[in-house]
């Protein structure tokens, strides 16, 4: 129960209003990744593989939770894309299959309208009922999103070492 009450109170504090309900609505679902050697969420838990990135909608203020936080603050289950995301990583010919993942990239700029308009389209086919065509142009897209995920993890990681570092307010 601890770690919950950690959590409410970090989100809290990071956060623009007083009313934990109020401040649930500041926050979005920035990146997620994976982290083999794991990472600690901000309720305290240790050795999360399964990274989120939130950001605040107001201050820009980013926050490292676990997955099941994600799921606790925004409503949003994250496993399922975080398990997808292996997947397209271990074989770029498959696909995200949920609308909402493909639209989450499409948001940030990620992929362009035609690329979200292909992947919708063709997102609950298998790749060996897809043309050479199709296959090169799914694979190019889901670069893009590993691609995204890298620098995200990357940008994270640096804005981290340097508040550890005290060379950043």
């Amino acid at each position: 129960m601890k770690k919950k009450y950690n959590l409410t109170q970090r989100i809290l504090q990071e956060s623009v209003h007083n009313s934990y309900w109020l401040c649930k609505e500041e926050w979005f679902l920035h990146s997620v990744w994976f982290d083999e050697a794991g990472s600690t969420c901000v309720c305290g838990k240790t050795g999360i593989k399964k990274i989120c990135i939130l950001q605040n909608k107001f201050n820009k203020k980013m926050l490292l939770v676990g997955s099941c936080c994600t799921e606790k603050v925004l409503g949003i289950p994250t496993d399922n894309l975080l398990k997808r995301l292996k997947m397209i990583s271990n074989d770029l010919t498959q696909a995200l299959k949920k609308l909402n993942h493909v639209t989450m990239f499409f948001r940030k700029g990620v992929i362009s309208c035609s690329d979200y308009d292909f992947y919708i389209s063709t997102q609950k086919k298998r790749p060996n009922s897809l043309s050479t065509r199709q296959i090169t142009w799914r694979v190019a897209i889901n670069k893009k999103i590993i691609l995204y995920m890298a620098a995200a993890k990357e940008q994270y990681t640096n804005l981290y070492m340097e508040l550890q570092n005290g060379t950043r307010d």
